[in-house]
C-alpha cells in the first residue's frame, strides 16, 4: 500500500508532477530484510458494506479518511452508479 506518499506534494514535485497529476500507487519491488511487525487492524466487519445501488453510506465508509485525505469534505457519494 503506497500511503502518504502517494499523496504528498513534496514527492509529487520530486517526481515531476504538477496538481492535475495523481499517484495512484507505487510498485515496491526486492525483498525484505525482516518481516513487518504486525499492526492494529480493524475489524472487517465493522469497516466493510457491501455496495448496492441506492445504498446509503454506512459503517467504515469513512474509515481513515482525515489520515489519507480523502474523499474531500462535502464529497456527495450519493450521485455514484
Amino acid at each position: 500500500m503506497s500511503e502518504w506518499v502517494a499523496f504528498d506534494a513534496d514527492v509529487k514535485k520530486e517526481l515531476g508532477l504538477d496538481d492535475r497529476d495523481h499517484v495512484a500507487g507505487f510498485f515496491y519491488i526486492g525483498s525484505v530484510a525482516a518481516p513487518n511487525e504486525e499492526r492494529d487492524r480493524p475489524e472487517l466487519s465493522d469497516i466493510v458494506t457491501y455496495w448496492e445501488p441506492g445504498k446509503s453510506l454506512a459503517k467504515g465508509d469513512m474509515h481513515d479518511v482525515e489520515k489519507l485525505g480523502f474523499p474531500e469534505a462535502g464529497f456527495d457519494f450519493s450521485n455514484l452508479k
